[in-house]
């Protein structure tokens, strides 16, 4: 795979321009197309909890090999999650 562009964060941390969403990817397959899209050199995975397939992608990260601290795991906090309560309830069930 071609080396994908960067984004520097203050703490060093460098991040993927572009990643694999995973939205309309069924559970049943999730799993196989993370761990696909992470062995093809993909490090940054778009999900979200309203795409039910969150599972899947736990479980092609794991099954991948790739090392956890060098993937990038985005989701999404929806309208009625705003606040900071709501918010972290919605990242930690995520």
């Amino acid at each position: 795979m071609t080396e994908i562009p960067r984004l520097a964060f203050n703490d060093g941390y460098t991040m993927p321009q572009l990643g694999f969403g995973i939205w309309r990817v069924p559970e049943a397959t999730a799993a196989a197309t993370v761990e696909s899209a992470l062995r093809a050199g993909y490090r940054l995975i778009d999900g979200a909890y309203l795409y039910l397939n969150e599972a899947g992608l736990g479980a092609g990260l794991r099954a991948s090999g790739v090392p956890r601290d060098e993937v990038f795991v985005t989701t999404k906090v929806w309208n009625n999650e705003q606040g900071r309560d709501r918010a972290r309830a919605s990242v930690e069930r995520s």
